[in-house]
């Protein structure tokens, strides 16, 4: 990939194109196409309503600490219940398998 600093009229422009690249001499490295990451980062930079909830989120962080702090510890209480709920929803179901199966044996 050749680089081009002339002017941008036609003449100019044919120019460099048919033979004036060869002449110039600033050869340089062609970039590598985007990963499968950085598609899907640059997807989620242009979708409005994340950037907007970024925002919130940076001036919460920012701003309102005490809130951050609030916001912190009530996701922790509700993981932790729902972590208690779905464990004794699970232990209950598994025990009452084994239950039935030695009834009917």
């Amino acid at each position: 990939m050749y680089k081009y600093s002339g002017g941008r009229n036609i003449d100019e422009l044919h120019a460099f194109v048919t033979d004036g690249y060869k002449e110039t001499g600033e050869l340089e490295d062609i970039p590598a196409p985007p990963s499968w990451l950085q598609m899907k980062l640059k997807a989620l930079d242009d979708n409005s309503w994340i950037k907007t909830t970024m925002a919130d989120f940076d001036d919460i962080l920012n701003y309102r600490k005490n809130a951050a702090a609030v916001m912190l510890g009530m996701g922790f209480v509700f993981g932790v219940l729902i972590g208690l709920i779905l464990g004794m929803s699970m232990a209950s179901s598994s025990s009452g398998g084994s239950a039935a199966k030695s009834k009917k044996e």
